[in-house]
């Protein structure tokens, strides 16, 4: 039996409207000194290009410097936050950051680097192509170690560095070794002496950011006698002589893989499963005997870490790997409000 005119009025009036959600914005937040350079160069070519590839899809896009930390509206769903070295675990932020090779990126809800959710995942050696890793692993090397080049500028000429050294890659006092960091990093130096085992130590300062305490204490075991010292040398030369990798968390280690060093890291570190951990002398003593006696496949690690967990700016599906992990997170292209036909034409171009 049909409904009346007065049956149908009573119900608009108690049947909530059913309103269409406005798109989520978009905020590519990074530093102000990258907004300011021309797009497409340095950090500025991975925003320029999610910026660009976002936009011809119909999004919403505004780039914002950090200080403005739109994140901290935390919950807000209407914003999808990304964040230039965030360790933002926020459900509206994927944060983002150059990873420990270049041209890989991460774009990570929890973190990155150390704190990049790829510390969660096990790496199960059997589960990587052999034959892929390989190949990989020779084009690394070959953009990497044969070019003697590494994320920041290195010496070009060879300068000595003890063979059989531990190399010891300070990072400096920046944010991220301040929310990975176990001991303190003038510790840790104390810590790889004391268990060194009378191998020669090798401190390599980073580039940018030398702690002064760091400094001092090298110089305080260098006057107690410890077979240590400072290097200036190019990272690779110092990894083709090293027995192993000492850091809180540096890139360095995961470039030593490309040598086939193992990694001892002092603080919180996403590739954990792959390397050994120490926070004093003794803990020190014990992960080096088991860096220097166990048995790893770097080049299937190294496939599988950056294959699977970072997103290559140079990979023809960039922004379908963007759009992968955003819609993770609940921010699908629906509502993001992408254009269909657009992101349709992404997996089919006769779609267009």
């Amino acid at each position: 039996m049909g409904q009346t005119g007065e049956q149908r009025e009573a119900m608009a009036l108690t049947t909530p409207a059913v309103r269409r959600r406005a798109p989520t914005k978009i905020f590519l937040t990074l530093p102000r000194k990258v907004l300011q350079e021309k797009p497409g160069i340095g950090l500025g070519k991975f925003y320029s290009r999610l910026d660009l590839e976002l936009r011809i899809l119909g999004a919403d896009v505004t780039m914002l410097p950090l200080s403005r930390q739109p994140h901290k509206r935390k919950g807000n769903r209407t914003k999808l936050i990304f964040l230039h070295n965030g360790a933002a675990e926020e459900p509206n932020v994927l944060n983002t950051a150059l990873a420990y090779a270049d041209p890989y990126w991460h774009v990570d809800p929890k973190g990155v680097l150390g704190l990049s959710s790829a510390g969660d995942v096990p790496f199960v050696h059997a589960d990587v192509d052999k034959a892929q890793a390989a190949g990989f692993f020779r084009a690394l090397r070959r953009d990497f170690v044969k070019t003697r080049s590494s994320r920041y500028y290195q010496a070009r000429e060879k300068l000595p560095v003890p063979e059989g050294a531990i190399a010891v890659f300070m990072q400096g006092d920046t944010g991220l070794t301040r929310r990975t960091m176990r001991p303190g990093s003038e510790r840790m130096i104390r810590a790889v002496a004391e268990g060194a085992g009378g191998r020669p130590i090798v401190v390599k300062h980073h580039p940018l950011n030398t702690n002064p305490r760091d400094v001092e204490e090298v110089a305080a075991l260098r006057a107690e006698g410890v077979n240590i010292c400072e290097v200036a040398a190019n990272v690779h030369d110092i990894l083709e002589q090293c027995v192993a990798t000492v850091s809180v968390s540096s890139a360095c280690g995961f470039e030593g893989f490309l040598h086939r060093k193992p990694a001892i890291f002092f603080g919180k570190s996403d590739l954990i499963g792959f390397a050994q951990s120490a926070h004093d002398g003794p803990s020190f003593a014990a992960a080096l005997e088991e860096a220097l006696t166990g048995s790893r496949s770097y080049m299937r690690f190294v496939y599988w870490y950056l294959t699977t967990h970072c997103v290559s700016l140079h990979s023809e599906t960039f922004i379908q790997e963007i759009l992968q992990r955003a819609a993770a997170i609940g921010f699908d292209a629906d509502r993001l409000g992408l254009d269909k036909k657009a992101v349709a034409a992404l997996s089919d171009p006769k779609a267009v």
